[in-house]
C-alpha cells in the first residue's frame, strides 16, 4: 500500500561457518511512511551510501592487495 514502507534488512550468507556456527539474521518491517522506525533507518542507508565507496577495477586491485 501507497502510505507503508516495507522494509527488508538481512544479512545471510551461505557459507560452511555462516551454516554451522554464524548466526543469520533477517527482518521484515512494514510500517506507516511517517512512523520514526522508517525515518531512523532511511537516514542510517543514506549515510551508508553516502559514506561508501564505488568498486572500480582500481580498487578491487587496491583490495586484492591489503587482503593478500
Amino acid at each position: 500500500k501507497s502510505e507503508y514502507y516495507n522494509l527488508i534488512i538481512g544479512s545471510s550468507n551461505l557459507t560452511a561457518s555462516a551454516l554451522a556456527t554464524n548466526k543469520e539474521s533477517n527482518l521484515k518491517v512494514s510500517a506507516l511512511h511517517s512512523s520514526s522506525i522508517v525515518e531512523k533507518i532511511i537516514v542510517e542507508f543514506d549515510s551508508d551510501f553516502q559514506n561508501g565507496a564505488p568498486v572500480s577495477l582500481s580498487y578491487i586491485d587496491d583490495y586484492e592487495v591489503s587482503y593478500n
